[in-house]
């Protein structure tokens, strides 16, 4: 059976503290050693970065409540996302706009609400670029629009020596920022421990000397969490940041002594990604194309951490993560989540140095 005039859901996520317009966008084909994911039960493989956004899930939550049609047998991407796992009340009310409705019906009611919301902070609402060539009219539209400003209270510092980031058997150069030496008499150091929380430490001297551990940085919004974990990863991420949720549950949190440092690694990119095995999907119901396309910009340094993605899938209109050293230099997990809600709204499993910002 064919069904026409069909729109699935657009969505968008978006955390700020300021963030440069001019960062090139990458396409997600070229890059060789990364993966966009659209849920959270995906496996991880030797050399590989898997990114994981909450607003595809989101858009996928609002298109099943209007389009709740399944082939006899669903692929199991399909399954997984038909779970629902990540969801608006995750979320709290005041950082996201989310409505549903004809395009020509509701697309100058959303443009408003953003503009009212979330000033020059959200990305335009444009049609053209949305749609590429269709001209959208009576197609049925789910959208939503998420801001988020998690700014460190205390800027951290800048490290100016690089992070040696161990990926496929080579140190590669990258930057970073955290603390460079703590000392705790001085009033700089003692605000930026307080933004600091450690869950653990693990070394195995008898092994290796990088150790493992799990640390959180708090912001200025305090029911949000930022969590570094350099840990061994599980098969999937989602089984990886259970790992670290377990492990920040069973331990009380310790700060910073005297003498040690913690480096973070930088990130500040802007991919696009377009999900090719679920359009495959969703052209079963049509005829012709669709579309399931998600951006994902995101920055991490000393001042903060910024997030932008925008979700959309789309039938179009005539298709139916001694002093003990906490430097983040092997794969790692880090992850963003409401502190009441049981999973993140954003993760990455970081394997290799692809999308790390090189130190020159």
């Amino acid at each position: 059976m064919y069904f026409k005039k069909f729109i699935i859901p657009a969505v968008t996520l978006f955390l700020s503290i300021s963030i440069a317009q001019d960062n090139p966008t990458t396409k997600s084909s070229d890059l060789k050693r990364t993966l966009i994911t659209p849920i959270l039960e995906k496996e991880i493989k030797p050399d590989q970065n898997l990114i994981y956004c909450a607003t595809f899930q989101l858009a996928w939550n609002e298109l099943r409540d209007s389009f709740p049609r399944h082939l006899p047998e669903d692929p199991e991407i399909i399954r997984q996302l038909d779970r629902k796992m990540f969801i608006k009340n995750y979320l709290p009310e005041d950082c996201y706009v989310a409505m549903s409705g004809k395009w020509k019906h509701i697309a100058e009611k959303i443009s408003r609400i953003l503009t009212e919301k979330f000033g020059d902070e959200a990305w335009p609402l444009d049609s053209t670029s949305v749609l590429e060539k269709s001209r959208p009219g009576n197609e049925l539209v789910a959208y939503a629009f998420m801001f988020k400003n998690l700014v460190f209270e205390a800027m951290f510092e800048s490290i100016d020596e690089p992070i040696l980031f161990e990926s496929q058997g080579k140190n590669v150069e990258v930057e970073g920022f955290g603390v460079k030496e703590f000392k705790p008499d001085e009033e700089k150091h003692k605000n930026l421990a307080e933004q600091i929380s450690i869950y653990s430490y693990n070394i195995d001297y008898t092994k290796r000397y990088s150790p493992e551990f799990v640390i959180g940085l708090t912001s200025k919004s305090s029911n949000e969490e930022i969590i570094i974990a350099q840990i061994s990863p599980e098969k999937t991420l989602l089984g990886t940041i259970k790992n670290a949720q377990e492990i920040i549950g069973s331990n009380k949190s310790d700060s910073l002594r005297e003498g040690e440092t913690i480096q973070i690694p930088k990130f500040d990119f802007d991919i696009e990604h377009n999900f090719t095995e679920i359009v495959k999907y969703l052209r079963a119901f049509v005829v012709g194309g669709a579309k399931a396309y998600q951006r994902i910009r995101f920055k991490l340094d000393e001042k903060g951490a910024v997030l932008k993605s925008e979700a959309i899938i789309i039938f179009l209109e005539e298709l139916v993560m001694a002093p003990r050293r906490f430097i983040v230099s092997k794969p790692f997990l880090i992850y963003l989540k409401q502190k009441n809600s049981p999973y993140p709204y954003f993760a990455m499993w970081m394997e290799n140095e692809e999308i790390l910002r090189k130190y020159n």
